[in-house]
């Protein structure tokens, strides 16, 4: 995640259709553009219960609501921070200690995503290639790949088979390893490679150490490597996010393919469904899933825009995108502000930090120095109710044709349950017919976000059906209010 460019206000798609036309969506329930859906994910750091928390007053009573507000929008994958430090706090050079109280910390976090049936992707180490030598003063090309790799494959034999953690899916090969590289502090992208390589052909070498530790181990069949989680900025996407790239070096090892940029407030769902593009066209030779791992909109917190009520029609535009390229998550960065820990536990101000809170989530961390800390932002409402509606874990994402500001998409899950996501990206309220190739036969209820109306409380209720649409067929119509997103599901989420 990066510093961003800013704007004064969210705009989002052209009033392409004239006001009060029907605008005319198209749904075709047997043809599936991705057969493993794993419902909407985010970046969800495993912080809750670190000592850095209790310094600042974080109790039980904030940890339960924390949690409450987790499985009521049924959060379906949670991508977490993972570094050395936790089990080896003299450094990689000293022995491994997964008993730490670092490690007790988390592991009481991965305890909550288990009973809550929430699946992590866990990182490998979060800032590259500072975490491969974590420890020592300066890298070597020839230690420190092979005891990176060595710490990896012991962390996940102790966290999967020892601790009994199989919710732990997914291995992330670090954040943005080629775009925004850790230098000596940890906290400065200011790093370079090692003599004789570019920072991409370090990676590459790391990332193959640490298969073929795990492979000698017997622990590479624990996770799915995910990788390469890199960037690439707007407009133009010239780098591919280094999916090209990892296709042809790593395609024998990596398991899912990863990338993402942040867009401006004045890019939506077409800008969004050009970057998904460009990634699918990137990875499809390989047959591979494609995650979107980060996603939000490009500014930072002093701007106030992730404020806004219109900021969740921006999110489900997004989301949106990401369905209807078929896609096999989204990973929102982030789920909530969150506290962080060292080295950022106290990093000042910039890239919406302040004092060791990251300003990027739905909700604010309940002890920051800001107004209504309890109360999550308008886009909360927005977004949880995608999450706990649309589903996931084999479920069918489905094709469907949209307008030019009006989007929509569809999942089907296991047990045949139906979620159709409808998005006003315009200004004006819009009527729309959707129209099925074949019949629904079945009874559809709406949640509505509505930014105009929209009144969060510290109680984050995630909005109650307020329409139901009896015995639907080949068709459905309704009208969507400016800037308005819909379900209509038959799923119940209790």
């Amino acid at each position: 995640m990066k510093a961003l460019c800013s704007a004064a206000l969210l705009s989002l798609a052209p009033l392409a259709a004239i006001a009060g036309e029907t605008r005319q969506l198209e749904l075709d329930p047997q043809r599936v553009i991705q057969d493993d859906f794993l419902g909407l994910g985010a970046v969800y750091q495993g912080f809750t219960f670190m000592p850095e928390h209790e310094v600042r007053g974080f109790d039980e009573a904030d940890r339960d609501r924390e949690f409450a507000r987790v499985e009521s929008m049924g959060l379906k994958l949670a991508r977490t921070w993972y570094r050395p430090d936790y089990s080896c706090p003299r450094g990689l050079q000293g022995e491994f200690d997964f008993e730490t109280p670092r490690m007790r910390a988390f592991e009481k976090w991965l305890e909550k995503m288990r009973d809550l049936g929430i699946d992590v992707a866990l990182q490998a180490g979060w800032g590259f290639p500072h975490d491969t030598y974590f420890g020592h003063a300066a890298m070597d090309a020839e230690r420190d790949p092979a005891r990176f790799a060595e710490w990896v494959s012991a962390s996940m034999r102790h966290l999967v088979e020892t601790r009994g953690f199989t919710h732990i899916k997914y291995l992330v090969l670090f954040t943005e390893p080629n775009h925004s590289s850790w230098g000596p502090s940890s906290q400065t992208h200011d790093a370079a490679p090692p003599p004789g390589y570019t920072m991409w052909q370090y990676y590459a070498k790391v990332v193959r150490a640490v298969h073929d530790r795990m492979v000698a181990d017997g622990a590479r069949k624990l996770v799915l490597f995910t990788a390469p989680n890199d960037t690439d900025n707007p407009p133009d996407f010239k780098n591919q996010c280094h999916l090209r790239t990892a296709v042809r070096d790593l395609n024998d090892v990596i398991d899912i393919y990863s990338g993402h940029t942040y867009l401006g407030p004045d890019k939506g769902y077409a800008e969004w469904m050009k970057l998904n593009a460009m990634m699918a066209e990137e990875t499809k030779a390989t047959g591979k899933p494609l995650w979107l791992d980060e996603y939000n909109v490009a500014s930072n917190w002093e701007e106030g825009l992730r404020s806004k009520p219109e900021h969740g029609n921006y999110l489900a535009q997004v989301v949106a995108s990401s369905l209807n390229s078929g896609q096999q998550t989204s990973l929102l960065w982030a789920l909530f502000d969150q506290q962080y820990v060292p080295p950022r536990a106290d990093e000042p101000l910039g890239n919406s930090f302040f004092h060791g809170v990251l300003r990027w989530g739905l909700a604010p961390w309940p002890r920051d120095i800001i107004d209504a800390p309890l109360t999550p932002y308008p886009a909360y409402y927005a977004w949880a109710m995608m999450c706990r509606y649309l589903g996931g874990t084999k479920a069918h994402i489905l094709a469907t044709k949209s307008t030019d500001d009006m989007f929509l998409s569809a999942v089907r899950q296991a047990d045949g349950k139906v979620t159709l996501l409808v998005i006003n990206g315009s200004k004006q309220a819009a009527p729309f017919r959707i129209r099925s190739s074949v019949p629904l036969n079945t009874t559809l209820r709406r949640h509505l976000y509505d930014p105009a109306r929209i009144k969060p409380t510290p109680e984050a209720i995630i909005s109650p059906a307020d329409k139901t649409f009896e015995n639907i067929g080949e068709s459905l119509e309704d009208s969507l209010p400016p800037l308005g997103v819909a379900v209509y599901t038959n799923l119940t989420a209790d």
